[in-house]
């Protein structure tokens, strides 16, 4: 009993330490850990949740992830952790502040004009915010304030962004390992949900 708990203990430690190594900013509220008693580096369910955290450059209000019946190694070979059988459900949010924040990062730019071209002819973008059911886009033109409604969906691996009026569309595309099963907007925060197989790189 008492090597159970100091294993589960070194795993959190090692996952936690790992986190806040690939994160710009993450605040872990909850993380538990069941390894096997049965097999070395088994583990039986893991449970992470976490908020105010950033992520090569996307911005999260909070997150979530589960999993079940996967294998971990602490100081395998060049990596700090490693699993190849890692899959994860993720639920996550994002608010109006963060969703500006990704928007408007500067590693971002050339995604952003590429949406400006097709929704705002161009023109930049002064604000972006969630309202409704929809993504709201605020621009300037000729001295004139316009705002643009845009709805968002998922098909396989794309996320897509609709003009609700002329039905301009801009896709996303994410990795195959990547399935969206919800994507959604509710209480004023993008609710999406998803899987994904795990792939640790040095």
């Amino acid at each position: 009993m008492i090597n159970n708990i100091f294993i589960n203990t070194c795993y959190k430690l090692a996952i936690s330490t790992f986190l806040k190594i690939i994160c710009t900013r993450i605040n872990i509220k909850s993380l538990n850990i069941f390894v096997s008693k049965s097999s070395n580096g088994k583990i039986e369910e893991f449970f992470l949740e976490a908020n105010n955290l950033i992520y090569r450059n996307l911005y999260i209000t909070s997150l979530i992830i589960k999993s079940l019946d996967f294998n971990l190694k602490i100081n395998y070979k060049n990596y700090p952790i490693f699993s190849d059988d890692l899959f994860i459900n993720v639920f996550l949010k994002i608010n109006n502040e963060d969703l500006g924040n990704m928007f408007f990062a500067k590693k971002l730019q050339s995604l952003r004009i590429k949406i400006q071209d097709v929704f705002t002819e161009g023109y930049e973008v002064s604000d972006i915010n969630i309202r409704d059911q929809f993504i709201n886009l605020k621009y300037l033109k000729e001295n004139i304030k316009f705002e643009k409604n845009i709805s968002f969906y998922k098909k396989n691996n794309y996320i897509f962004l609709e003009n609700e009026i002329n039905k301009e569309k801009f896709s996303i595309p994410f990795e195959e390992k990547i399935k969206f099963k919800k994507l959604y907007i509710k209480n004023h925060l993008l609710d999406i949900e998803l899987t994904s197989k795990v792939k640790f790189e040095n």
